[in-house]
């Protein structure tokens, strides 16, 4: 005699965990956000120190008026750029590989896995960018340091909160290059 036995069906639904956890699994996968990440590491932090070696050797006249701080985190444009493209990537990387299906397949809930998307990309793109802008800062100054420009700590006035918001500011870039996705 045969039995047949039923597959037993999970006592709830997927949720936003479920959602959260794929995505941050697809993203760790795909290759090229990974050297994205890099690349932006890098870029931004070669920006940085390059930026700051051209400027610490001059004249007196040449730090009336300098930023200290704005110079250390230049490095910030080319790591906006490609922050962007990580956030490009990351909506896409589904698209190009066909994996968009699976994806819908298991989260057939449209908004849930785009806002489990939106979620991931954009804490990725906030600590990425805060971990950056701070070791740029760091790095910059002891570059600025080493000459004879002047240089900033985080305790004189507005340069904690320029330095915080331009992390921050990241996530709107990778929002934005998500978006025209």
């Amino acid at each position: 005699m045969t039995y047949l036995t039923s597959l037993e069906m999970p006592g709830r639904r997927y949720g936003l965990s479920q959602v959260l956890r794929s995505e941050l699994t697809k993203i760790a996968s795909l290759r090229s956000t990974m050297w994205t990440l890099l690349v932006t590491a890098v870029g931004t932090l070669a920006v940085t120190i390059l930026s700051t070696s051209s400027v610490r050797h001059q004249g007196q006249g040449f730090y009336r008026g300098f930023d200290p701080t704005n110079q250390a985190l230049t490095g910030l444009a080319l790591g906006t750029l490609a922050i962007g493209v990580f956030g490009v990537l990351a909506v896409t990387g589904e698209y190009g590989t066909g994996t968009i299906r699976s994806s819908l397949a298991a989260a057939p809930r449209r908004p849930l896995l785009l806002i489990g998307k939106v979620l991931v990309v954009g804490a990725i793109a906030l600590v990425v960018g805060e971990v950056l802008i701070f070791a740029s800062f760091w790095i910059g100054q002891a570059v600025l340091s080493s000459g004879r420009a002047p240089t900033a700590t985080l305790g004189q006035p507005g340069v904690l909160r320029a330095v915080v918001l331009s992390g921050a500011f990241w996530l709107s870039s990778v929002s934005s290059g998500s978006a025209w996705a």
